[in-house]
């Protein structure tokens, strides 16, 4: 007689003892999830790549204009922007750090590497001191961009697609 089916259904048993036991006990401390609860990894990856990219700009001439701590403090719109990058780019971050750890590069790829990507967006940000005057709210769910001028000109007083001859005056749009 076989016994493995019958300690199968009996381990299995057990873990749903166990489970049920445990949410009664976070119940009675007053842990109550909605939704669907669960644990978050952050991804090592584009830290680690960051890191790398960091250490060689330091080595460059032009270091000194680059904000290259990495324990400094990033402003929160920076931090959000970088973590949806992370988000987004994440398994091509962690191709490039696995290409990169190697040793080997890849020269058939034209394209910018994501991590690079990912430093130019660090730096830009990072340096912006306006952000510290406005709030910033940025919608990573929406699907379409909204161009607002900065100005509407009224250009039929134009002619000749602005284009002026010598001697002729130059007309306000």
């Amino acid at each position: 007689m076989d016994r493995r089916p019958v300690r199968a259904l009996a381990q299995s048993q057990i873990e749903t003892g166990n489970q049920i036991t445990a949410a009664r006990q976070l119940s009675a401390i007053g842990y109550g999830p909605t939704g669907t609860p669960h644990i978050t990894v952050p991804a090592e990856g584009p830290k680690k790549l960051s890191e790398i990219y960091r250490e060689h700009l330091a080595r460059t001439e032009s270091a000194y204009t680059l904000n290259l701590d990495p324990k400094a403090q990033l402003h929160p719109f920076c931090a959000r922007v970088l973590s949806e990058f992370d988000r987004i780019h994440g398994y091509q971050l962690d191709a490039e750090l696995k290409v990169l750890s190697q040793g080997a590069t890849d020269m058939g790829s034209t394209q910018l590497p994501f991590g690079v990507q990912r430093e130019v967006i660090r730096q830009a940000l990072s340096d912006l001191n306006v952000l510290e005057l406005v709030q910033t709210l940025t919608d990573f769910t929406a699907q379409a961009t909204t161009q607002i001028p900065y100005e509407i000109r009224d250009t039929s007083q134009v002619m000749n697609d602005g284009v002026v001859y010598e001697g002729q005056p130059i007309p306000f749009a």
